[in-house]
């Protein structure tokens, strides 16, 4: 029994339930867990496989500030009509850019999104929002043993800089695309916190900061992309699929640091969720806020070819 094997057989319960099987249940249809433990190293690892919300991700999961997010899924299929987004069946060849959180990316990962930029030349480039971190801007309790304010962004800034212009000189005439993300909003959510008055003008910064030569900025953080097919959004909710069975529409998004595709039948039509993993480096301090080293975070990048999206894992 391989990785295929579990992931298959857990996927099939879950069909089979309408929901996804607890761990009991699972091991009550024959699976091993010896097997389990020796190719995932636990049952909430083989659901983040499967696509399947675990158990933590459904007890903690919350509406976030509106009770529209309460409704099921299943009560949205029948009664919601999603917005009218083009039904392509044919894409348009995109490489989807997630997290950056510029100065702390990943090197590794960076190299891999040149490489592949360079082989197969996508007509479009997307980089999902998070491109800064804005660590001295959090409110969780951080070293100060790191950049000032000022260093952090002029670094952040340059790196930011230097990935569009290699994008730019690797790949030719390609449409390019900014969307803006929760971290790169940390000093308009402190500003309008202590200082409200100064909105306009750390709006403007914030733009500026965020606009490159020849990439276009999405300056609403709350403004989907839409392209040929799909929606292209930072993200706000953490399931695997959530966004695409809260909108009814194919959807691409970061927020999470996790890559994966899922699918979903609804009213004939398969629908798709594209998360583009992590491109920051998950070993550095600024990412000090997890509980522990070891995350489900997926270094590597997204890619929408003509028939669909895959993810690329890196390392």
């Amino acid at each position: 029994m391989d990785q295929h094997d579990l992931v298959s057989a857990v996927k099939a319960l879950a069909v089979e339930l309408g929901r996804t099987p607890t761990r009991v249940e699972f091991f009550a249809r024959g699976a091993s867990e010896h097997h389990l433990k020796s190719l995932f190293g636990g049952y909430s690892a083989l659901l983040l496989a499967a696509g399947l919300d675990t158990y933590n991700e459904r007890r903690k999961a919350k509406p976030l500030g509106n009770t529209m997010f309460k409704a099921s899924v299943e009560q949205r299929v029948e009664t919601f009509e999603p917005a009218p987004v083009s039904d392509a069946t044919i894409y348009t060849p995109t490489l989807v850019i997630g997290d950056t959180h510029f100065p702390f990316a990943s090197q590794r990962v960076l190299d891999a999104i040149y490489e592949w930029a360079l082989k197969h030349q996508p007509r479009r480039i997307i980089q999902m929002g998070d491109l800064y971190d804005m660590y001295s801007w959090s409110k969780f309790p951080k070293s100060v043993n790191m950049y000032t304010p000022g260093e952090e962004q002029e670094l952040g800034r340059k790196q930011a800089t230097a990935m569009w212009a290699e994008l730019q000189k690797v790949v030719k005439g390609a449409e390019l695309v900014q969307l803006k993300g929760n971290h790169d909003l940390r000093p308009m959510k402190q500003t309008l916190a202590h200082l409200p008055a100064l909105e306009q003008v750390v709006s403007k910064y914030l733009d500026d900061l965020m606009t490159f030569p020849g990439v276009k900025l999405i300056t609403d953080e709350r403004q989907e992309y839409e392209a040929d097919g799909w929606l292209g959004i930072h993200g706000y909710m953490s399931g695997v699929g959530a966004h695409r069975d809260y909108t009814l529409c194919n959807v691409v998004s970061a927020h999470t640091h996790i890559g994966a595709v899922t699918y979903r039948r609804v009213r004939g039509r398969t629908l798709w969720e594209l998360k583009a993993g992590l491109v920051g480096d998950a070993e550095t301090k600024a990412f000090s806020y997890t509980p522990q080293r070891t995350v489900n975070w997926t270094p590597g990048f997204g890619y929408i070819w003509e028939w669909g999206p895959q993810f690329v894992p890196v390392g």
